[in-house]
């Protein structure tokens, strides 16, 4: 259709698209060189999701971490999308390590993620991950297990970036690592003294407060 047609209308959809089909508008315009109608095919992009719903210490500045990715609109087999890190790195140890699939939904079979891989200062930050045979439908939900390494506190970045779908940065902050009380370590300043109560077996049990 040759530039400088205008058309003006309203379209309505009835329903919630799920992003799966192509869809088609149609209108009738001003006669221009032979183009007195238009009908435009389109798809309903419904966008990409990335959220880190959690991350749990390992000791050190190790975390285990949860990557969910929502697929917006289907993917066919053999697409490869990335997944990369910011304010922390993937740890990989043997230089063979890689994320894990923990849970897929809308997917035939689970995605394959590469190893992760090194940036020019031989830190690890990225991996890509492969759909697998039969592909993913839209609104399919995949959730990676990471190891992450960084500081407490630091917040880390990961853009998710799939074909067609665009770019998904979630973020998190590293938790500290839990704090423990040993039995026998001198009581903090201030702290009120153990209180007791009898036990079944007739001896005495102290409640820390």
């Amino acid at each position: 259709m040759p530039l400088g047609n205008n058309f003006c209308s309203k379209a309505f959809f009835w329903a919630t698209p799920d992003g799966e089909y192509v869809y088609a508008f149609g209108e009738t315009g001003t006669f221009t060189k032979g183009f007195s109608n238009a009908i435009v095919p389109f798809r309903i992009n419904m966008g990409l999701d990335a959220e880190i719903t959690g991350c749990s210490t390992q000791g050190g500045n190790a975390y285990a971490c949860a990557l969910q990715v929502t697929l917006g609109a289907p993917l066919p087999v053999n697409t490869v999308f990335s997944v990369g890190i910011g304010g922390g790195g993937f740890a990989n140890p043997s230089g063979g390590d890689s994320p894990q699939v923990t849970a897929i939904h809308g997917c035939q079979v689970p995605p394959i993620p590469s190893p992760y891989l090194a940036a020019g200062n031989g830190s690890y930050t990225r991996y890509d991950v492969n759909i697998g045979p039969g592909g993913c439908t839209a609104g399919a939900v995949v959730t990676f297990r990471e190891a992450v390494t960084g500081v407490a506190g630091a917040t880390i970045t990961q853009p998710v970036t799939v074909p067609e779908l665009g770019v998904s940065t979630a973020t998190f902050v590293l938790p500290p690592a839990p704090r423990h009380r040993i039995e026998g370590h001198p009581a903090r300043p201030g702290a009120q003294p153990a209180l007791m109560r009898p036990t079944r077996s007739g001896g005495e049990q102290g409640i820390h407060p």
